[in-house]
């Protein structure tokens, strides 16, 4: 996960991440799955499923998992960009 491809990865999930507002509360209308293709359409580059989950993690956010099992999560922030 250290390579350049993961490393640019990871920055993108931060830059699309960092347009959502903290919240108190667990979304649970939003998941990282759905995040990753949102990452992808807006940067218009391929994010890996995690790399969303890395970047809310890095940044603060809290994570639970969407259900038992998954490795997908939801976060305690928005449902739209600021």
């Amino acid at each position: 996960m250290l390579d350049d491809q993961a490393i640019a990865e990871f920055i993108r999930a931060v830059e699309f991440l960092s347009r959502y507002p903290r919240r108190k509360t667990i979304n649970r209308k939003r998941g990282s799955y759905g995040l990753k293709h949102d990452a992808e359409r807006a940067t218009g580059d391929y994010v890996a499923n995690g790399m969303p989950i890395a970047a809310a993690l890095a940044m603060g956010f809290s994570a639970v998992p969407t259900h038992s099992g998954s490795p997908n999560a939801h976060f305690n922030f928005g449902s739209k960009a600021a």
